[in-house]
């Protein structure tokens, strides 16, 4: 996969929704921020370059980008300010409701679409400057245009995954105008990647740390096919794993994945780290000062090493900023980080994962001991341990599990314990909404989890949305 459209981050939601449909028709693409300098962008020498801006919200570039013949995207904000740039006027936002009949001109941008009629929303009245001109209007408004010369466009249009014609303008921009081969798949990203590991580590070794989640789990198995005996993976327990997981994916590794891992029970070493603590955020800190600690011996003990292997995904990289763990001076490698999740799991079925680890749920980094509020304790964790298990029991019982995004349960401070359960509807907007579990559910797991733990007084169903799937956590 030499071939790569660079997509330049201005909005989240946007960036997300044009990479997934540019790999939707085969397209390789990767996520970069918004402020990335346009002298290392070229140097990547990608086939074009999107920039991923939302309708009518002024985004400012590095306008070097056109100064180049690098063909450009622009969307939204960005395409005014790139009209603004070569010498157009914006005027103000007009708001366009209901259907209306969108006319496409003479542009490659467009070839092979009719016109249609589709929701606008709003857009920014611009008067375009001499080198650019009109490509698609609505009614009076222009959305699109293209410059006379250079093989730069700018679109006001909401790129929408329902919408097969968007599909059909990406396509035509990375493959008509930017010549790029649509070759893109969960094979070929595997063999790519493997590859990429295997010319940047040379004859050194890595260390990987697998958490027992999908997406450490994915990249370690890409990078041992990549390198064999110069990898070592470590499992590092930290006692704050959910009922039976570290038993399961050590056994997974062993007799499905055929992977080595190296074993180290920590659990005394985290228990005593957080004794005293109750704020959230000290907990976070002590926990990747402890980790990285932990994994900085396994380093000096079981290397040298020059390189280290972490899954991180292209949502962490967009919506997080969490401190690295790399140990030491070692070199980063990240083979999923141009990947979202419904793409890890795709990935993860080409690489031979069972399906019940795919659909296993997402853990935060410091798992039970980050949903406990207040002090941790070993009797705390095992009050939460044991209510977790039986609320996901219930609901991979009932055939709910599989409808939603996420659902764990969480133990609040007191005397008395309170275990607060959540559920979080899996869709395809931003939103994390509550599921509306059915009543005698939550009925049943609360009957349950009062009558089994004589520790817990109080069971609670949270209803509070959050804004986006990654903020699901408290």
């Amino acid at each position: 996969m030499r071939d790569v459209m660079l997509i330049l981050d201005f909005d989240h939601d946007v960036s997300r929704t044009a990479a997934r449909m540019l790999r939707a028709e085969k397209i390789h693409c990767r996520i970069l921020p918004g402020d990335s300098v346009s002298a290392e962008l070229f140097a990547s020498d990608p086939r074009g370059i999107i920039l991923a801006g939302r309708n009518c919200i002024r985004t400012e570039f590095d306008t070097a980008l056109l100064e180049n013949t690098v063909p450009v995207l622009a969307l939204g904000g960005a395409a005014c300010f790139m009209a603004e740039t070569l010498g157009g006027t914006l005027g103000e936002p007009v708001t366009i409701s209901g259907l209306n009949s969108v006319e496409y001109m003479n542009c490659p941008l467009f070839e092979g679409l009719e016109s249609i009629d589709r929701m606008i929303g709003q857009v920014c009245d611009w008067e375009l400057p001499p080198i650019l001109m009109p490509a698609a209007k609505t009614n009076e408004h222009v959305l699109s245009c293209m410059h006379m010369a250079r093989p730069f466009y700018g679109l006001q249009l909401e790129m929408d995954p329902n919408e097969p014609e968007d599909g059909q303008i990406l396509r035509n921009f990375a493959v008509e105008i930017c010549d790029c081969e649509a070759e893109w798949t969960e094979s070929a990203f595997v063999e790519h990647a493997a590859e990429q590991i295997r010319h940047a580590v040379g004859d050194e070794k890595a260390l990987c740390c697998v958490t027992g989640g999908l997406d450490s789990a994915v990249s370690a198995c890409i990078a041992y096919q990549a390198l064999r005996e110069q990898l070592q993976c470590v499992f590092i327990d930290t006692g704050f794993l959910r009922e039976g997981e570290a038993k399961r994916f050590l056994e997974l590794c062993e007799n499905v994945l055929h992977l080595p891992v190296l074993y180290v029970d920590a659990k005394e070493r985290f228990m005593q780290a957080f004794e005293g603590l109750r704020e959230q955020d000290e907990k976070r800190r002590v926990l990747q000062h402890t980790m990285h600690n932990v994994i900085s011996e396994l380093a000096v003990k079981h290397g040298p090493f020059g390189y280290f292997v972490k899954g991180t995904n292209c949502s962490d990289k967009m919506y997080q900023s969490a401190a690295s763990l790399v140990p030491g001076d070692l070199a980063l490698i990240e083979p999923l980080e141009d990947l979202f999740k419904p793409e890890i799991k795709q990935v993860a079925a080409i690489l031979g994962l069972p399906e019940w680890f795919v659909r296993q749920q997402p853990f935060p980094s410091g798992g039970l001991a980050l949903r406990i509020m207040g002090r941790v304790t070993a009797e705390r964790l095992s009050t939460l341990r044991f209510a977790d298990a039986l609320f996901s029991a219930e609901l991979m019982e009932n055939g709910i599990a599989k409808k939603l995004y996420k659902y764990y349960a969480m133990l609040l401070p007191g005397d008395r314990n309170t275990v607060v359960l959540r559920s979080i509807q899996a869709g395809e907007g931003t939103m994390a909404s509550a599921a509306r579990l059915p009543y005698d559910v939550i009925e049943t797991v609360t009957a349950r989890i009062l009558q089994e733990s004589s520790h817990v007084a109080h069971v609670v169903y949270d209803m509070t949305p959050g804004n986006y799937y990654s903020d699901a956590e408290w």
